[in-house]
Parts: structure tokens; C-alpha cells; sequence
């Protein structure tokens, strides 16, 4: 799409995560660009079920199967996060009887349970072979 400003000069649109950014003299032109425009004209997307993915499943098998993979990869990290936040919250109150000591140690707990939770997801579930961009890219095109 190409467009003239006032100067007369073509104004070109390039596509950036699905933000539209004019490119002026070949490079990006950021200064009508408004950070917080992550919403989309036909509005947010709605959420999708495992009928959808299995839908997803027909039209792209191997995108299809990495995107089950990361869903799964996803249920088993908040698992291990909130399992690490309440666990080691309740050890530190147990022990120091502080609110404040247990509120930090929630947030580490809950930092240190993803950290641990992520690596030892990697290998089983074999995330170390998909390239979740490009994954999540195919899912958000079909859908």
C-alpha cells in the first residue's frame, strides 16, 4: 500500500505483529506509532478449545503437534510456578512467621519453580526440537 504525505514522497506500510507501520525514505517511520495499539480492529481474539486445534490438526499436522507440545509444556510451567510460589511461601511463614518474608519468598518460589519447571520440561516433552515461532505464527494465521 503505498501512500503520498505532504512532501509528496511514497509512504510504504509494512506489517510489524500485525501493526501496521508506515516506512518513510527505507526506514520505519515510529512517530505516529502508538505502542499500546496491540488490540485489533475486529477486536481481541476469541479463545480457541482443543476442538479448534484438532481442527488446526488437518490443515497443518507437524505445526499442529508442536502446538499440543507447547500446551502441554505450558499446563505442566504453571504447575511447577505455583507449586514453587505456595511451597516455599509456606515454608518461610512456617519458619519466620513473617507476611513480608513469605510474600517475597512467593515470588521467588514462584521464579525459581519456572526456572526448574522449564528445564526439566525441555527434553521429555521435546521442546528443544520446535521452533515456537514459527508454531505460534501458523496457529495465529490459520485461526
Amino acid at each position: 500500500m503505498a501512500k503520498n504525505d505532504q512532501s509528496g514522497k511514497e509512504i510504504r506500510q509494512r506489517t510489524v505483529f500485525g501493526i501496521p507501520v508506515p516506512i518513510k525514505d527505507g526506514q520505519y517511520d515510529l512517530t505516529e506509532f502508538d505502542p499500546f495499539m496491540l488490540r485489533r480492529k475486529e477486536g481481541p481474539l476469541k479463545p480457541w478449545t482443543d476442538a479448534d486445534v484438532a481442527e488446526f490438526a488437518k490443515v497443518d499436522p507437524q505445526s499442529a503437534a508442536d502446538f499440543q507440545v507447547m500446551r502441554r509444556a505450558n499446563l505442566v510451567l504453571a504447575g511447577g510456578t505455583l507449586f514453587g510460589s505456595i511451597g516455599s511461601s509456606l515454608y518461610i511463614f512456617r519458619n519466620s512467621r513473617s507476611l513480608l518474608g513469605a510474600g517475597l519468598a512467593s515470588i521467588m518460589g514462584a521464579l525459581a519453580g519456572f526456572c526448574v519447571t522449564e528445564t526439566l520440561t525441555w527434553f521429555p516433552l521435546g521442546l528443544y526440537k520446535v521452533n515456537e515461532t514459527k508454531t505460534a505464527n501458523a496457529f495465529f494465521n490459520w485461526w
